[in-house]
């Protein structure tokens, strides 16, 4: 067992998601990453921004519904503005505020090859957060930010 799966295991992340994990971290997943409700929360994102950096090929990755806080937004953040070949991330029905909207911008804003960004029912985003990702990528007519809030 690699040290990347020893780790996966004792923190007990699932059976089916480490298999996942994995297959992201050798480049046998495809080009779509499906991670939407695997319960990963902000610890798990540190598995999936190790497998990212392993991962050539992956153009889509979906993080819906993973109860991801700003914290792991954080954890993502230096993976996701170096990679290459990521095009469209989801992190719809989470738990980002602000602070996680602020780093988002960042990484959209510095990763050139990220066109789409998801976010809708991140509760806790509100006009300054999506200001901040608009401002970010104002100089970007091909990106594309979908957000809806229940914020005011």
């Amino acid at each position: 067992m690699t040290d990347f799966a020893t780790r996966m295991t004792q923190a007990a992340l699932d059976l089916n998601t480490q298999k996942l994990l994995l297959s992201v971290a050798d480049n046998s997943c495809g080009t779509l990453v499906a991670l939407s409700g695997k319960k990963l929360g902000d610890a798990g994102m540190a598995y999936v921004a190790e497998a990212l950096q392993k991962n050539k090929v992956i153009d889509w990755l979906d993080l819906t519904n993973n109860a991801i806080t700003s914290d792991g937004v954080k954890a993502l953040a230096d993976t996701l503005t170096a990679h290459e070949t990521l095009c469209t991330l989801t992190l719809t029905d989470n738990d980002i505020d602000d602070e996680g909207a602020r780093t988002l911008a960042t990484v959209v804003g510095s990763n050139p090859n990220i066109n789409t960004l998801s976010l809708h029912e991140n509760e806790k985003i509100t006009p300054v957060g999506i200001k901040a990702i608009q401002d970010a990528v104002a100089d970007r007519p091909d990106f594309t930010l979908a957000i809806e809030t229940g914020s005011p």
